[in-house]
């Protein structure tokens, strides 16, 4: 099955979870490619292996630290490829591809807009929805989890809040997440390969599309 339709198919099952109104009717995510760029499912250890990322395992939480471009996971982090997965590993691997998402957007990388958000709240609110449905996205890619979560649509529901709930924001994000799972693994097997180098790009279209829907967000209170 293409990537592009099996993450439609993931992300329209997401929307289920949030509000059944909301799925949506396109077969397919419209992006710049349609066909997955891979024959053969690669493991979680071979996907980092070939992904030139910092990991560090250290403290208790899960962050992407933009200015050391550092990927941080909690110490108890386990990632150890196991027969049935656990639920609690199955978290784990959901974390760390989460923040591999959030690595993406890096400026030498595909220099996603809503990345270094600063104080933008909208901005922030919309690259961990974007970086928690590629987390989905690849948990499929990779074999891992053929399904949504529970926590994953628990998780995006609290990031679609500053929007109002609009699917229409779900849906967008599901288009800069599928750009970044495609990069992901893209580059992961041509690293494999030893192929050119993937081209750091975002689209221009996906660009101005989140400057156009965002003027719809709820506006941030004032402060007296």
């Amino acid at each position: 099955m293409p990537l592009s339709q099996r993450a439609a198919i993931l992300v329209n099952a997401i929307a289920d979870r949030l509000e059944p109104s909301t799925r949506s009717s396109n077969p397919s995510l419209a992006c710049s490619s349609s066909c997955s760029p891979y024959a053969t499912p690669m493991t979680l250890g071979a996907f980092q292996e070939r992904l030139p990322a910092r990991v560090r395992f250290v403290g208790t939480q899960a962050l992407y630290l933009p200015n050391s471009d550092t990927i941080v996971l909690p110490a108890t982090t386990i990632l150890a490829d196991a027969t049935p997965r656990s639920e609690n590993n199955l978290v784990d691997c959901g974390l760390l591809l989460h923040e591999y998402i959030h690595w993406s957007g890096h400026p030498s990388r595909l220099n996603r807009c809503t990345l270094l958000a600063g104080d933008d709240d909208l901005d922030y609110a919309f690259e961990e929805i974007v970086a928690e449905l590629g987390s989905v996205f690849l948990l499929a890619a990779l074999g891992l989890a053929s399904t949504p979560s529970e926590w994953h649509a628990n998780y995006i529901k609290h990031w679609l809040r500053p929007f109002r709930s609009d699917p229409r924001f779900l849906f967008l994000a599901a288009e800069f997440a599928y750009l970044a799972t495609n990069y992901l693994l893209r580059t992961a097997h041509r690293n494999r390969e030893r192929l050119p180098s993937v081209p750091n790009s975002q689209s221009c279209d996906q660009v101005a599309a989140v400057s156009a829907i965002r003027r719809v967000a709820q506006p941030k209170e004032q402060c007296h």
